[in-house]
């Protein structure tokens, strides 16, 4: 499931899947983020984890803009031994350059 700020809930590979595919045909989009140190669950088949992201991309006037996010995904340790994330939240960060 992911779940971005002001839209709704997107679930399932096809749905998150359609998502990533039109945000990456956005004029000049770019995401970075940075993860945090995960949090496991005592006995280790789940964790979290919170993080930062920049997205880029240009507005309608064709002019580039920058954003600030801040999220978190939360994982599970399938039987197969894969983690998988099963949750992605975010929501809007401070300005860019705000202190």
């Amino acid at each position: 499931m992911v779940i971005p700020p002001g839209q709704p809930s997107y679930v399932g590979k096809a749905a998150i899947r359609a998502y990533v595919e039109g945000a990456l045909k956005l004029p000049g989009f770019s995401i970075n983020w940075k993860s945090e140190k995960p949090v496991f669950s005592p006995d280790g088949k789940t964790a979290y984890m919170t993080g930062i992201q920049t997205v880029t991309l240009k507005g309608g006037d064709g002019k580039t803009a920058t954003f600030s996010g801040r999220g978190v995904t939360f994982w599970r340790l399938d039987a197969d031994g894969q983690w998988r994330c099963t949750v992605d939240i975010w929501n809007d960060g401070p300005p860019i350059g705000a202190k």
